[in-house]
């Protein structure tokens, strides 16, 4: 049938939902954040490794985990997606993003 999903991608899907009864699956999207400007990192063939989280409930969060796992202060960082956007909400984020961690070099220390 046409309209079934792959058992793998639903299995897959699911992994990262918590199961609260009776009212089925809360999912928590994931993303992969990486540092540095997107367009710069292309350019320059950057291999960094990103890092896979859970997306929490705030930019403000985001930008603290990120600075935990990258090794810097990034309360003053910007957030973009791949193409180089600006993000302002963590609303417009969705599963499976790829973010980027900008550090904001106009900003004081």
């Amino acid at each position: 049938m046409p309209n079934e999903v792959p058992l793998g991608r639903h299995d897959e899907r699911e992994q990262n939902c918590k199961w609260k009864k009776p009212s089925g699956p809360i999912c928590t999207p994931r993303v992969s954040i990486y540092r540095g400007n997107p367009v710069v990192r292309r350019e320059t063939c950057c291999m960094e490794s990103g890092r896979l989280i859970e997306l929490p409930d705030s930019l403000e969060q985001l930008k603290t985990i990120a600075g935990q796992k990258f090794g810097f202060d990034a309360r003053n960082a910007l957030v973009m997606d791949g193409e180089g956007a600006e993000i302002d909400s963590i609303k417009v984020i969705r599963d499976n993003d790829k973010l980027f961690i900008v550090e904001d070099s106009n900003s004081p220390m």
